[in-house]
Protein backbone atom coordinates (compact mmCIF):
# COMPACT_ATOMS: atom_id res chain seq x y z
CA UNK A 1 0.00 0.00 0.00
CA UNK A 2 1.65 3.52 -1.04
CA UNK A 3 2.29 6.14 1.73
CA UNK A 4 1.37 8.64 -0.20
CA UNK A 5 -2.00 9.37 -0.85
CA UNK A 6 -4.00 11.84 -3.54
CA UNK A 7 -7.45 13.95 -3.43
CA UNK A 8 -8.37 17.41 -1.87
CA UNK A 9 -7.10 16.00 1.30
CA UNK A 10 -3.91 15.23 0.58
CA UNK A 11 -0.81 16.70 2.98
CA UNK A 12 -4.02 18.27 5.09
CA UNK A 13 -4.47 15.84 7.55
CA UNK A 14 -4.05 17.44 11.60
CA UNK A 15 -1.13 15.91 13.31
CA UNK A 16 -2.24 13.98 16.48
CA UNK A 17 -0.55 12.22 18.89
CA UNK A 18 1.34 8.95 16.50
CA UNK A 19 2.92 12.32 14.27
CA UNK A 20 3.44 14.47 16.98
CA UNK A 21 5.60 11.32 18.69
CA UNK A 22 6.85 10.76 15.29
CA UNK A 23 8.37 14.15 14.76
CA UNK A 24 9.44 14.76 18.37
CA UNK A 25 11.33 11.32 17.76
CA UNK A 26 13.29 13.01 14.60
CA UNK A 27 13.80 16.21 16.51
CA UNK A 28 16.32 14.64 18.82
CA UNK A 29 17.71 12.30 16.82
CA UNK A 30 18.48 15.74 13.96
CA UNK A 31 19.46 17.58 16.87
CA UNK A 32 22.75 14.80 17.57
CA UNK A 33 23.25 14.89 14.02
CA UNK A 34 26.14 17.10 13.54
CA UNK A 35 28.03 15.65 16.92
CA UNK A 36 27.79 12.55 15.18
CA UNK A 37 29.44 13.58 11.40
CA UNK A 38 32.04 15.47 13.56
CA UNK A 39 33.05 12.17 14.98
CA UNK A 40 33.02 10.52 11.79
CA UNK A 41 34.85 13.73 10.35
CA UNK A 42 37.95 12.97 12.65
CA UNK A 43 38.43 10.12 10.85
CA UNK A 44 37.72 10.17 7.03
CA UNK A 45 37.10 13.23 4.32
CA UNK A 46 33.44 14.64 4.10
CA UNK A 47 32.40 13.34 0.93
CA UNK A 48 33.23 9.97 1.36
CA UNK A 49 31.35 10.30 5.04
CA UNK A 50 28.19 11.37 2.80
CA UNK A 51 28.88 8.72 0.65
CA UNK A 52 28.57 6.01 3.50
CA UNK A 53 26.33 7.51 5.26
CA UNK A 54 23.62 7.31 2.47
CA UNK A 55 24.72 4.03 1.26
CA UNK A 56 23.93 2.35 4.98
CA UNK A 57 20.53 4.62 4.83
CA UNK A 58 19.98 3.18 1.44
CA UNK A 59 19.62 -0.35 3.13
CA UNK A 60 17.37 0.67 5.54
CA UNK A 61 14.89 2.38 3.20
CA UNK A 62 15.19 -1.09 1.16
CA UNK A 63 13.93 -2.41 4.44
CA UNK A 64 11.24 -0.07 4.72
CA UNK A 65 10.08 -0.49 1.53
CA UNK A 66 9.86 -3.98 1.87
CA UNK A 67 7.87 -3.65 5.30
CA UNK A 68 5.30 -0.63 4.00
CA UNK A 69 4.84 -2.60 0.76
CA UNK A 70 6.51 0.51 -1.27
CA UNK A 71 7.41 -0.48 -4.87
CA UNK A 72 11.05 -0.53 -5.65
CA UNK A 73 10.16 -0.09 -9.58
CA UNK A 74 10.08 3.05 -11.16
CA UNK A 75 6.81 4.22 -12.82
CA UNK A 76 6.68 6.66 -16.31
CA UNK A 77 6.28 10.08 -15.07
CA UNK A 78 8.12 9.25 -11.51
CA UNK A 79 11.71 9.81 -13.04
CA UNK A 80 11.93 13.38 -13.14
CA UNK A 81 10.89 13.99 -8.82
CA UNK A 82 13.17 10.92 -8.16
CA UNK A 83 15.80 12.72 -10.18
CA UNK A 84 15.51 16.01 -8.86
CA UNK A 85 14.95 14.97 -5.18
CA UNK A 86 18.68 12.57 -6.00
CA UNK A 87 20.29 15.79 -6.73
CA UNK A 88 18.97 17.77 -4.21
CA UNK A 89 19.84 15.70 -1.74
CA UNK A 90 23.23 15.65 -3.00
CA UNK A 91 24.17 19.06 -2.95
CA UNK A 92 22.45 20.03 0.40
CA UNK A 93 24.65 16.98 2.19
CA UNK A 94 27.31 17.77 0.55
CA UNK A 95 27.40 21.07 1.81
CA UNK A 96 26.47 20.18 4.92
CA UNK A 97 29.08 17.96 5.51
CA UNK A 98 31.90 20.63 4.28
CA UNK A 99 30.43 22.92 6.30
CA UNK A 100 30.86 20.94 9.75
CA UNK A 101 34.27 19.83 8.66
CA UNK A 102 35.05 23.47 8.52
CA UNK A 103 33.11 24.63 11.48
CA UNK A 104 31.39 22.80 14.58
CA UNK A 105 28.37 20.95 15.39
CA UNK A 106 26.54 24.07 17.44
CA UNK A 107 26.92 26.03 14.63
CA UNK A 108 25.96 23.00 12.19
CA UNK A 109 23.00 22.76 13.92
CA UNK A 110 21.82 26.05 14.36
CA UNK A 111 22.33 27.16 10.73
CA UNK A 112 21.50 24.55 9.15
CA UNK A 113 17.74 24.15 11.16
CA UNK A 114 16.89 27.33 10.20
CA UNK A 115 15.68 25.44 6.99
CA UNK A 116 12.43 25.54 8.78
CA UNK A 117 12.27 29.35 8.08
CA UNK A 118 12.85 28.71 4.39
CA UNK A 119 9.93 26.10 4.37
CA UNK A 120 7.38 28.73 5.95
CA UNK A 121 8.83 31.59 3.40
CA UNK A 122 8.51 29.26 -0.06
CA UNK A 123 5.06 28.68 1.17
CA UNK A 124 4.02 31.49 1.80
CA UNK A 125 5.76 33.20 -1.42
CA UNK A 126 5.97 30.80 -4.28
CA UNK A 127 3.30 27.82 -3.43
CA UNK A 128 1.24 29.82 -1.23
CA UNK A 129 0.25 26.68 0.46
CA UNK A 130 0.77 28.08 3.79
CA UNK A 131 0.13 31.86 4.41
CA UNK A 132 2.07 34.10 6.84
CA UNK A 133 -0.16 36.46 9.23
CA UNK A 134 1.27 39.28 11.29
CA UNK A 135 2.45 36.71 14.16
CA UNK A 136 4.26 34.34 12.04
CA UNK A 137 5.81 36.85 10.24
CA UNK A 138 7.66 38.09 13.73
CA UNK A 139 8.61 34.66 14.60
CA UNK A 140 10.61 34.57 11.11
CA UNK A 141 12.17 38.15 11.85
CA UNK A 142 12.70 36.63 15.35
CA UNK A 143 14.74 33.63 14.46
CA UNK A 144 16.47 35.61 11.40
CA UNK A 145 17.84 37.59 13.52
CA UNK A 146 19.44 34.92 15.08
CA UNK A 147 21.49 33.66 12.21
CA UNK A 148 23.79 36.62 12.19
CA UNK A 149 24.99 35.92 16.11
CA UNK A 150 25.98 32.69 14.88
CA UNK A 151 28.76 34.17 12.68
CA UNK A 152 29.65 37.05 15.58
CA UNK A 153 30.47 34.00 17.51
CA UNK A 154 32.20 32.44 14.46
CA UNK A 155 34.30 35.69 14.52
CA UNK A 156 35.31 35.49 18.25
CA UNK A 157 38.48 34.49 19.83
CA UNK A 158 38.96 30.76 18.27
CA UNK A 159 39.82 27.96 21.00
CA UNK A 160 42.99 25.64 20.38
CA UNK A 161 41.22 23.10 19.17
CA UNK A 162 39.34 21.50 16.23
CA UNK A 163 36.61 21.95 17.36
CA UNK A 164 36.45 26.43 16.63
CA UNK A 165 34.03 27.41 13.84
CA UNK A 166 35.05 29.21 11.33
CA UNK A 167 33.17 31.96 8.99
CA UNK A 168 33.47 30.12 5.86
CA UNK A 169 31.89 26.85 6.91
CA UNK A 170 29.11 28.94 8.64
CA UNK A 171 28.29 30.46 5.03
CA UNK A 172 28.40 26.79 3.33
CA UNK A 173 26.41 25.78 6.22
CA UNK A 174 23.59 28.48 5.35
CA UNK A 175 24.24 27.28 1.74
CA UNK A 176 22.97 23.97 3.10
CA UNK A 177 20.12 25.12 5.46
CA UNK A 178 18.59 27.00 1.83
CA UNK A 179 18.95 24.21 -0.33
CA UNK A 180 16.98 21.63 2.48
CA UNK A 181 13.53 24.26 2.80
CA UNK A 182 13.66 23.99 -0.77
CA UNK A 183 13.87 19.79 -0.37
CA UNK A 184 11.63 19.47 1.75
CA UNK A 185 8.70 21.70 0.06
CA UNK A 186 9.58 19.51 -2.94
CA UNK A 187 9.34 16.50 -1.62
CA UNK A 188 5.90 17.30 -0.40
CA UNK A 189 5.11 17.87 -3.88
CA UNK A 190 7.05 14.67 -5.04
CA UNK A 191 5.52 12.31 -3.03
CA UNK A 192 2.16 13.02 -4.76
CA UNK A 193 3.72 11.07 -7.40
CA UNK A 194 5.78 9.05 -5.68
CA UNK A 195 5.34 6.81 -3.12
CA UNK A 196 7.10 8.00 -0.16
CA UNK A 197 9.13 4.61 0.96
CA UNK A 198 9.99 4.72 -2.88
CA UNK A 199 11.40 8.52 -3.07
CA UNK A 200 13.40 8.32 -0.10
CA UNK A 201 14.68 4.99 -1.49
CA UNK A 202 16.16 6.08 -5.00
CA UNK A 203 16.73 9.13 -3.84
CA UNK A 204 18.73 7.58 -1.43
CA UNK A 205 20.95 5.30 -3.94
CA UNK A 206 21.23 8.19 -6.12
CA UNK A 207 22.85 10.19 -3.42
CA UNK A 208 25.12 7.50 -2.32
CA UNK A 209 26.34 7.11 -6.08
CA UNK A 210 26.77 10.78 -6.51
CA UNK A 211 29.07 10.93 -2.88
CA UNK A 212 30.78 7.73 -3.70
CA UNK A 213 31.70 8.66 -7.10
CA UNK A 214 33.02 12.02 -6.09
CA UNK A 215 35.17 10.47 -3.58
CA UNK A 216 37.00 8.26 -5.50
CA UNK A 217 37.91 11.62 -7.54
CA UNK A 218 38.81 14.41 -5.30
CA UNK A 219 39.13 12.67 -2.07
CA UNK A 220 41.78 9.38 -0.24
CA UNK A 221 40.58 7.73 2.43
CA UNK A 222 42.98 6.62 5.15
CA UNK A 223 43.20 3.10 6.03
CA UNK A 224 41.66 1.21 8.82
CA UNK A 225 40.92 0.82 11.80
CA UNK A 226 38.95 4.15 11.59
CA UNK A 227 38.12 3.10 15.62
CA UNK A 228 34.71 2.98 16.90
CA UNK A 229 33.95 7.05 17.71
CA UNK A 230 33.88 7.09 13.88
CA UNK A 231 32.22 3.54 13.32
CA UNK A 232 29.25 4.16 15.27
CA UNK A 233 28.48 7.82 14.53
CA UNK A 234 28.72 7.00 10.64
CA UNK A 235 26.17 4.21 11.76
CA UNK A 236 24.21 6.78 13.72
CA UNK A 237 24.01 9.07 10.35
CA UNK A 238 23.54 6.48 8.41
CA UNK A 239 21.25 4.01 9.94
CA UNK A 240 18.82 6.28 12.14
CA UNK A 241 19.15 9.54 10.75
CA UNK A 242 19.48 9.25 6.77
CA UNK A 243 17.79 6.52 6.68
CA UNK A 244 14.95 6.38 10.01
CA UNK A 245 14.70 9.80 10.06
CA UNK A 246 14.54 10.60 6.11
CA UNK A 247 11.78 7.95 5.78
CA UNK A 248 9.72 9.14 8.95
CA UNK A 249 9.46 12.63 7.36
CA UNK A 250 8.36 11.83 3.63
CA UNK A 251 5.44 9.85 5.71
CA UNK A 252 4.69 12.78 7.35
CA UNK A 253 4.63 15.21 4.42
CA UNK A 254 2.34 13.07 2.55
CA UNK A 255 -0.01 13.43 5.40
CA UNK A 256 0.25 16.61 6.97
CA UNK A 257 1.10 20.72 5.84
CA UNK A 258 4.92 20.98 5.29
CA UNK A 259 4.87 23.87 7.92
CA UNK A 260 3.25 21.65 10.56
CA UNK A 261 5.93 18.77 10.27
CA UNK A 262 8.17 21.70 10.90
CA UNK A 263 6.76 22.68 14.37
CA UNK A 264 8.49 20.82 16.87
CA UNK A 265 11.86 22.10 14.59
CA UNK A 266 12.26 24.67 17.27
CA UNK A 267 14.19 22.20 19.75
CA UNK A 268 16.42 20.19 17.23
CA UNK A 269 19.09 23.34 17.11
CA UNK A 270 18.81 23.35 21.40
CA UNK A 271 19.16 19.75 21.49
CA UNK A 272 22.30 20.26 18.71
CA UNK A 273 24.13 22.43 20.42
CA UNK A 274 23.95 21.08 24.07
CA UNK A 275 25.10 17.74 22.40
CA UNK A 276 27.75 19.50 21.18
CA UNK A 277 28.68 21.07 24.45
CA UNK A 278 28.19 17.52 26.06
CA UNK A 279 30.07 15.44 23.59
CA UNK A 280 32.57 17.70 21.34
CA UNK A 281 32.99 20.06 24.41
CA UNK A 282 32.59 22.84 22.54
CA UNK A 283 32.60 26.24 24.19
CA UNK A 284 29.26 27.86 24.71
CA UNK A 285 29.88 32.01 23.75
CA UNK A 286 26.95 34.45 24.51
CA UNK A 287 26.74 35.00 20.89
CA UNK A 288 25.96 31.45 20.34
CA UNK A 289 23.25 31.06 23.39
CA UNK A 290 21.36 34.08 22.34
CA UNK A 291 21.33 32.86 18.95
CA UNK A 292 20.36 29.45 20.06
CA UNK A 293 17.02 31.13 21.53
CA UNK A 294 16.58 33.48 19.14
CA UNK A 295 16.49 31.30 16.50
CA UNK A 296 14.27 28.36 18.83
CA UNK A 297 11.64 31.03 20.00
CA UNK A 298 11.74 32.32 16.24
CA UNK A 299 10.89 28.68 14.72
CA UNK A 300 8.28 28.01 17.90
CA UNK A 301 6.09 31.24 16.76
CA UNK A 302 6.41 30.76 13.35
CA UNK A 303 4.44 26.84 13.49
CA UNK A 304 2.92 27.60 16.47
CA UNK A 305 2.23 31.75 17.06
CA UNK A 306 -1.67 31.26 16.37
CA UNK A 307 -2.10 28.46 19.10
CA UNK A 308 -0.09 30.34 21.72
CA UNK A 309 -1.61 33.56 21.34
CA UNK A 310 -4.88 31.75 21.67
CA UNK A 311 -3.55 30.22 24.76
CA UNK A 312 -2.62 33.27 26.46
CA UNK A 313 -5.58 35.04 25.49
CA UNK A 314 -7.64 32.65 27.22
CA UNK A 315 -5.93 32.89 30.58
CA UNK A 316 -6.44 36.59 30.49
CA UNK A 317 -9.15 37.56 33.22
CA UNK A 318 -12.38 39.18 31.31
CA UNK A 319 -14.34 41.90 32.60
CA UNK A 320 -17.58 41.44 33.53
Amino acid sequence: MSLAKDGADFGRHPIGLAGASLALLTVVLWGANPVAVRFSLDRLPPITVSGIRFALASLVMALWCLTARSPFRIQRGQWTPIFVCGILLYLQIGLFTIGCAWSNASHTSLIVNSFALGVVLIEHFVTRAERLNAIRARGVALATAGVPLVFLAASGPKAASSEAPSIVGDLVLLGSGMLLSIKVVYTKRAVRRVPSGTLIFWHDVIGAGLFLLTAACIEQTPPGPWGWPCVLGLAYQGLLVAGLCFGIQAYLLSRHAASHVTMFNFATPLVGVAAGVLFRGEQMSGWLFVAGLLVATGILIVNRGDQLLAALSGLRPTNK
